[in-house]
């Protein structure tokens, strides 16, 4: 019987990698975890650190709204060095926890990229070593698409607005207005910065719901005077020169080129912020290990198994499945990458288990002021799919609701299907992220509406625009 350096391999330190090897390391099983980067995973890291800079964002912006309350801010200021310290501290004491996780675990901890040279081995930066089972999960990168002047000019990515900037910047130009580009525009917004926003779908937030991008554009544009440019590409990049700003110093300008149909028109900024979606991380020599991807992603199974029978993946490289999507609404977070990885693990080293993924009930954030929680299907999606459903919808500041007199704008929406059971939910409200997790757990148990009209809520809270959404369907 041939001898293996490892019983599993994990392929990427980030949520889905660790959860993975935490839980092959529970059954005795002896682990490596081949990361090159940070443990927890660069995404993750930046949706931690992105909640952390939001946060501090919106104080600021609230506290300087709070001359309408008679308060007064006009000498209100923010210690950008501290800012970034605190943020920092915070995203390391993260990474500190998990490598401490793993180290507890006797999961060993190797610094290096990877790639398959046959289906039992891969080479590292200093050897090769081989495995028994594998478990893939390196995630995504962004996707920079083709624009022109790119690599000349420079940009920059999210993540590192949110770790560090030497100064704010006076104008940016945010290209992709998902969750991702409307979080940056937010906080660039409420720390001071004039945003142009570009988006070439129709409307921001294109993977929710018409009603979310209604409100939050407004919010956005009128409130916090970001530019919204929907139906618009970013045809090219130049440097354009340097200017003098008003406290004397000088910054580069960069000249961008958009076009609207057959519109062209040039913005000048100081830097470029890219966030335009993920693209699977799948440079990984995959045809040696006889494992079957695309574009999209590493086809998986309904356990997360490969074409490969001792190979598995999980989170954001795992967007495709034979024969049928995993989810409704394929997106990656911190808890599903979490859930996914521990079944391809649990799976992994028990060839009889049944169990299968289910992802059905995990929520997708979007955190700006108000946020945006969403679970399951969309209208939209459920259209396209052919699924006959009922949508109701309540707004949290309506004249006959009786729920807290502090609601902003905002509002529950919840599809559902002839047998009541929950298809799909959007809340957009200060805590919607909260207020979700009630109907996260009526989807993930297999509850209804009607269960949900039937329980009691808070009275005076936003809880009930919930129990009187769910009212409206039966």
């Amino acid at each position: 019987m041939r001898k293996y350096d490892y019983d599993l391999i994990v392929i990427g330190g980030g949520a889905a990698g660790v959860a993975g090897a935490l839980m092959a390391a529970s059954q005795k099983k002896k682990v490596a975890i081949i990361e090159r980067d940070l443990i927890g995973g660069q995404n993750t890291i930046i949706n931690y650190t992105q909640q952390v800079a939001s946060r501090i964002s919106q104080l600021l912006f609230r506290a300087r709204e709070g001359a309408s309350f008679g308060l007064n801010s006009d000498h209100l200021k923010i210690n950008l060095p501290s800012m970034y310290s605190e943020i920092q501290s915070k995203a390391e004491t993260y990474i500190e926890l998990k490598r401490a996780e793993l180290e507890e675990a006797k999961v060993e901890i190797i610094r290096s990229n990877a790639r398959f040279i046959s289906p039992i081995e891969v080479a590292i930066e200093n050897g090769t070593i081989t495995s028994r089972k594998f478990l893939i999960a390196t995630g995504t990168s962004l996707n920079t698409g083709e624009i022109t002047g790119l690599d000349e000019v420079g940009f920059l990515t999210p993540g590192e607005i949110y770790l560090g900037l030497p100064r704010i910047p006076k104008v940016v130009l945010v290209v992709g207005a998902g969750q991702s580009g409307i979080e940056t525009a937010e906080f660039l917004a409420n720390m001071g910065s004039s945003v142009i926003l570009v988006e070439m779908t129709e409307r921001i937030l294109p993977k929710e719901d018409p009603e979310v991008a209604k409100i939050i554009e407004a919010k956005l544009g009128k409130k916090k005077k970001i530019k919204i440019l929907t139906e618009t590409k970013v045809l090219a990049l130049e440097n354009d020169g340097v200017q003098t700003l008003p406290t004397g110093r000088k910054t580069k300008v960069v000249k961008a080129i958009l076009s609207r149909g057959e519109q062209r028109k040039s913005v000048r900024v100081e830097c470029v912020v890219l966030a335009t979606g993920q693209k699977p991380e799948t440079e990984l020599g995959l045809e040696n290990a006889n494992v079957k991807f695309d574009k999209s992603g590493i086809v998986v199974s309904n356990q997360m198994q490969t074409s490969n029978k001792n190979i598995f993946t999980a989170g954001g490289v795992a967007s495709v499945k034979e024969g049928k999507k995993i989810s409704d609404n394929p997106f990656s977070s911190y808890e599903k990458d979490s859930y996914e990885g521990a079944i391809a693990a649990s799976v992994a080293f028990n060839g009889r288990s049944k169990t299968v993924v289910e992802n059905n009930g995990f929520v997708r954030m979007t955190n700006i002021y108000p946020k945006v929680a969403s679970v399951g299907m969309t209208e939209d999606q459920c259209i396209l799919a052919g699924v006959k459903y009922t949508a109701a919808i309540s707004g949290l500041t309506q004249k006959t609701a009786i729920w807290s007199p502090n609601a902003e704008d905002g509002f529950v929406k919840i599809l559902c299907n002839r047998e009541k059971k929950i298809l799909g939910a959007t809340i957009v409200a200060p805590d919607a992220d909260i207020l979700m997790q009630e109907i996260s757990l009526a989807m993930r148990n297999k509850l209804s509406v009607v269960d949900i009209a039937a329980a009691p809520h808070v009275g005076m809270s936003l809880s009930e625009a919930i129990r009187v959404t769910a009212r409206k369907l039966l």
